[in-house]
């Protein structure tokens, strides 16, 4: 829970503290929360329902609308595919939605431990 509420946070700044916000490009804050919402939807299995092809097609309109290459959402379904292991350890990230169940912080708590004497 603390990986999360931490992830989150700095996000938050990242949006909202002009200080910060100086530091970076436009470009990169416009696209700050774009890779969590690609993440989330195929974490909610968007991309395999029968809407599948209506979630991907938003995805690359989303992703269109801010400047990404034609292919960006092929690599990033892509990399998710290849490192769903890693990436699922880390989903309650990801979600959009504020809340994250009992058993996902005991996963983050156990996963940073395990990080941290790694």
């Amino acid at each position: 829970m603390e990986l999360r509420r931490a992830y989150k946070k700095t996000q938050q700044e990242l949006l909202t503290n002009p200080e910060l916000r100086r530091l970076f490009s436009r470009r990169f804050l416009d696209r700050l929360l774009d890779w969590d919402t690609v993440v989330d939807g195929y974490m909610r299995g968007k991309h395999l329902k029968p809407s599948g092809a209506a979630w991907k097609r938003q995805m690359r309109k989303m992703l269109d609308a801010k400047g990404y290459k034609k292919v960006t959402l092929d690599c990033y379904l892509e990399f998710i595919e290849k490192n769903w292991a890693r990436l699922e350890t880390y989903s309650h990230l990801y979600r959009t939605e504020d809340t994250v169940s009992q058993d996902d912080s005991c996963k983050t708590d156990e996963l940073a431990v395990a990080l941290a004497y790694s």
